[in-house]
């Protein structure tokens, strides 16, 4: 997982290592229940979660970004997501 630089904000919410076991479900069932709980639980009330939004919408990111799925993101005009091989079964 890649985290970004996001200046004057606080550290993401999904950046605590607390929380890498709900980021990696999450992540890897974009639109399953570990998103879910990530977007409530994280995403909800993190101070990056604007500029986390925007690098996904712009970058085509996989994975549960500013609490939104890539299918919400393209939906509304984001980049198309790259699918890396590590995300292939």
């Amino acid at each position: 997982m890649v985290f970004f630089h996001v200046p004057d904000l606080d550290r993401p919410a999904c950046a605590d290592p607390l929380h890498l076991g709900l980021v990696d479900a999450a992540f890897t069932r974009p639109g399953g229940p570990a998103a879910d709980l990530m977007r409530e639980q994280l995403c909800s009330t993190c101070p990056a979660a604007s500029a986390c939004l925007q690098e996904a919408m712009e970058r085509g990111e996989w994975g549960v970004w500013g609490g939104t799925s890539p299918h919400a993101r393209t939906r509304h005009g984001g980049a198309v997501p790259k699918i890396r091989t590590s995300q292939v079964a």
